[in-house]
């Protein structure tokens, strides 16, 4: 009779700590998984003990065994007490499912980002972004035009789309951005973009952190909504400044995706030289640049290193499809109307490529564009030096940028190494 006892008792006692240690990994909040893991540590571990007591039922393992529950029963309640007041001050958020909270105005309590604001029994989500004034992000704001030097009526720059990361290169596309808007008279979108799928990439979590991951992941939310803020507002402040026609415009989601929805109604696109649209840090620009011509969203200019005129542009042709499709809408377009255009050749000399360059000339004298021919370059330092021979072009186009996606092309690593530090924008077509 008392083996069969002390086996129901062994195994209740594990089945107790089993459904505890399912609760720990699942349970949704740090108070009820510590409630689980108490029920674990009094109830599962005493009823162990019990039954390895009745399994041996000599005096001293009694005596054992009730000097052990004597001390869980004293130490395990107390401890998790204190470990749950600890979390409540603190900030440790509770179950968005918890309706009433008796704490509240007892203990002060550090407010958590992800902890939701209770108004009568229901929570309200934390706000996109902060508010700039009560105003809308996606109304144009017209106002009166600064007297500038505007381009020839011939060019079409009428909208500029500049893509702001939430950092200091944000200063740095505005700058540029504001200088091309000046001399085509041209309206500026500025867009912050929240890149939500990537914003919750907080890499891996022991069991039981998806609370703490979720905690992270809205910090960092948080963090990039209110430097997304502090984007708009100087962008605003200089658009103003210049007397420009701007609007403010903020998304949250897939970065890539809406960066292509918000450019097909825009001429002119600029993003950051940075290694995506929600790092706080500068990196490598080809992430995001090729990401977007990768959606088609083509030519993009990657604006970097500091606003200066622009009177020289070198136009690198490979003697693709493209290449001359970008050279078109250079030619057309006319971003920088003053600039010359030196095209360089890109890859082994031959007649296609030399007639690319011939085609290419002319139609850049059709639009009225100065251009001069330069050389032909099989790649490597060779383009290097000549991009930046003799006056250095304060713009360098990459005509055909899918060339970079194939490391054993011609000119990839030259161009590779050109943007990976650049020091002036940088079209990719």
């Amino acid at each position: 009779m008392a083996e069969i006892l002390a086996a129901i008792l062994l195994l209740a006692g594990s089945g107790i700590v089993l459904i505890a240690a399912v609760g720990v990994a699942r349970l949704p909040d740090a108070y009820l998984r510590m409630h689980a893991a108490t029920k674990a540590g009094v109830v599962g571990a005493g009823t162990v003990l019990l039954g390895a007591a009745v399994a041996f039922g000599s005096p001293e393992a009694w005596l054992t065994v009730l000097f052990a529950l004597a001390c869980l029963l004293l130490t395990t309640p107390i401890a998790s007490h204190l470990l749950g007041r600890a979390a409540y001050v603190s900030g440790a958020p509770l179950w968005h499912g918890t309706q009433v909270d008796h704490l509240e105005g007892v203990l002060d309590r550090r407010p958590a980002p992800s902890d939701p604001i209770r108004t009568e029994g229901r929570s309200t989500a934390m706000p996109t972004i902060r508010d700039l004034g009560a105003r809308d992000l996606r109304r144009a704001t017209p106002t009166a035009k600064a007297p500038t030097a505007q381009a020839p009526e011939a060019t079409r720059v009428r909208r500029i789309l500049a893509v702001l990361p939430p950092n200091g290169a944000g200063d740095t596309v505005l700058g540029h951005a504001v200088s091309a808007a000046r001399v085509h008279g041209a309206a500026i979108t500025g867009l912050s973009v929240v890149d939500l799928p990537r914003l919750a990439e907080v890499g891996p979590m022991p069991v039981g952190g998806g609370t703490y991951a979720r905690m992270m992941a809205d910090t960092r939310l948080r963090r990039c909504r209110e430097r997304m803020a502090d984007a708009l507002e100087r962008f605003e402040a200089d658009c103003r400044r210049f007397g420009l026609t701007h609007a403010l415009r903020h998304e949250e989601g897939d970065a890539g995706a809406l960066v292509e929805a918000a450019s097909a109604a825009h001429d002119l696109v600029l993003v950051p030289a940075t290694r995506a649209l929600c790092d706080d840090e500068a990196g490598d620009p080809l992430r995001t640049a090729l990401g977007l011509l990768a959606r088609g969203v083509r030519p993009v200019v990657v604006a970097a290193g500091p606003v200066r005129p622009v009177r020289r542009v070198a136009f690198c042709h490979d003697g693709s499809a493209r290449a001359a499709r970008t050279l078109s809408w250079l030619a057309q377009l006319g971003p920088w109307p003053e600039a010359e255009v030196r095209l360089v050749g890109l890859g082994e000399p031959s007649h296609a490529l030399d007639t690319a360059l011939s085609e290419g000339e002319s139609l850049l004298v059709a639009h009225g564009r100065r251009c001069a021919r330069g050389d032909t370059v099989a790649g490597g330092e060779d383009l290097l030096s000549v991009i930046a021979g003799g006056p250095a072009p304060e713009v360098v186009v990459i005509g055909n940028a899918g060339g970079l996606l194939l490391p054993m092309r011609v000119c990839a690593s030259a161009a590779l190494r050109a943007l990976h530090d650049p020091d002036r924008p940088v079209v990719l077509g």
